[in-house]
């Protein structure tokens, strides 16, 4: 039985920092005339679209004209890098609002692109827990599957984007809000392989015909083109997603193209400490980009959000 623990009773008991690989890093703080200002933005209670709308109104830009790498969690503290294509010199003061803050600031050649960020890394405090939980401070964790988070979709946001797929045609939506229609159905489709994956068997092992990126198997994000999954991966894929011909046939349409994601993940730098008598559980951790520390923590925890 998993350990109940309540997570984000304030703000500051999730923490996430956002990590751009260090050339890339260096080249926004050593560029002295890249067309695109390259803010750093640690923001309290706004998530990472109302930053967007921030930025473009104040600059006076389209809100897609703003690069990001990720959406990050609105209940948290986090620190995150914004693009903004803009060559002036621009004071920023009046742009802050209360929970944002500029905390570093450079240029670049190049709008800042989905994904593009090296790892974010954690700190979180689990409240409530009444129970030392031994193999979670151990630290010797197993990869878990890499399912996508409900930060992702949700019943209602799976219900809209199925809504607008079935009816594309006859529905005019900024390309934003389709890009995140696309993202949202292929997330559900990955998952539904994975839970196909776990329910047979293979939930940590790899499997015969698997497609792997480092050595770790992957399963498809659907779109055009052939599964590079071969043998039992790729009957185990058809089985899973047979009850979701149409909508895979419908994101064919749409012109999306089939990517791949890694089906297992693990923490690395991780730390952990119990305090018995507040009941909590400090921990630190790095996880790749797009892989949910909500995911990892619920191999360990029954996890109740505060909020």
């Amino acid at each position: 039985m998993l350990a109940p623990a309540v997570i984000k009773t304030i703000p500051e008991d999730w923490k996430v920092i956002e990590e751009l690989p260090a050339d890339h890093l260096a080249n926004i703080r050593n560029f002295k005339e890249g067309e695109h200002l390259y803010v750093r933005v640690e923001k309290e209670n706004f998530n990472t679209l109302e930053i967007v709308g921030l930025l473009a109104d104040f600059f006076k830009h389209q809100v897609d004209s703003i690069g990001y790498c990720g959406r990050k969690d609105k209940r948290a503290v986090t620190q995150q890098w914004f693009s903004v294509p803009t060559p002036q010199k621009i004071n920023l003061d009046g742009f802050l609002a209360p929970g944002v803050r500029i905390i570093e600031k450079g240029r670049f050649k190049k709008k800042l692109r989905i994904g593009e960020h090296a790892f974010n890394r954690f700190e979180i405090l689990l409240r409530e827990v009444k129970a030392k939980p031994s193999k979670f401070l151990q630290g010797q964790h197993k990869a878990f599957l890499n399912f996508y988070g409900p930060q992702r979709y949700n019943e209602r946001s799976l219900a809209a984007a199925l809504d607008w797929i079935k009816y594309r045609r006859r529905k005019n939506i900024s390309r934003r809000v389709k890009s995140w229609n696309l993202s949202v159905l292929r997330s559900f489709l990955f998952n539904k392989i994975l839970e196909k994956r776990r329910d047979a068997g293979f939930a940590g092992r790899h499997l015969e015909g698997d497609h792997c990126i480092d050595s770790i198997p992957t399963a498809p994000l659907w779109g055009r083109g052939r599964s590079a999954s071969k043998g039992k991966a790729l009957e185990l894929e058809r089985d899973a997603l047979a009850p979701f011909r149409d909508l895979c046939e419908a994101l064919e349409y749409a012109g999306v193209h089939q990517g791949r994601r890694k089906i297992f993940e693990k923490p690395y730098s991780f730390g952990a400490h119990y305090d018995e008598e507040r009941c909590t559980v400090k921990a630190r951790f790095c996880l790749s980009p797009g892989t949910y520390a909500t995911v990892f923590l619920s191999e360990y925890f029954d996890l109740r959000e505060a909020s």
